[in-house]
């Protein structure tokens, strides 16, 4: 009944990811993508999330953000100069809007182990596989298993969270490249492809 509780006090307060959005439209002014013009045809692109944005997802706002500026300056065709990019996320057909690892969902609560030198002082467990802790005694039957104890407070991690970040330096062409390059973007064909998957703030 005191997990039911915790989990519904915690669903409450679950951050859901970074949307795609201009940082400078973004709450606190720092979430999103933003870029800066280096010379005519370079351009510095950076999208920066929540600690509950999955990486793959701020590479393809990234990248979305690179060909949409590539757009806007009649750019067919851009390259990446600096920074990596997984081309399978252009292949994919789900939503970009899950959350990886990094954060942690309604049903995981905090269990706090102050003062153990044992391990970390902090741990999170899933209520739907609390483990069951066994007293131990000596000569004596073992008691029945009690469950372990979860408290009310919310999770605070004892070290900064690293919040997911991609940069990339672009050049804008001035027209499609005969061959094949590993680094170079049809600027439509990305638009195309990422653009039906990408979640905008108030788009579920």
């Amino acid at each position: 009944m005191a997990a039911a509780a915790a989990a519904a006090a915690l669903s409450g307060c679950v951050v859901p990811p970074t949307p795609y959005q201009a940082a400078s439209e973004a709450p606190r002014g720092s979430l999103g993508y933003r870029s800066v013009k280096v010379e005519d045809a370079l351009v510095r692109v950076e999208f920066q999330g929540n600690a509950r944005t999955a990486l793959r997802v701020v590479q393809a706002y990234t990248l979305y953000r690179a060909a949409e500026i590539a757009k806007e300056e009649h750019a067919p065709a851009f390259s990446i100069l600096e920074g990596s990019f997984d081309r399978q996320i252009l292949e994919g057909t789900d939503t970009l809007s899950r959350a990886d690892g990094a954060g942690f969902e309604a049903e995981d609560v905090a269990v706090s182990h102050p003062g153990r030198g044992d391990g970390p002082a902090d741990s999170v467990v899933n209520l739907e596989s609390a483990p069951i802790v066994r007293t131990r005694s000596y000569g004596m039957p073992s008691p029945p298993p009690r469950p372990v104890y979860v408290p009310t407070y919310i999770y605070m991690p004892a070290t900064p969270i690293v919040l997911p970040q991609r940069s990339l330096l672009i050049r804008l062409l001035p027209a499609v490249p005969a061959g094949a390059e590993d680094r170079v973007f049809v600027t439509q064909k990305v638009l195309d492809q990422l653009g039906p998957r990408i979640i905008r703030p108030g788009k579920k």
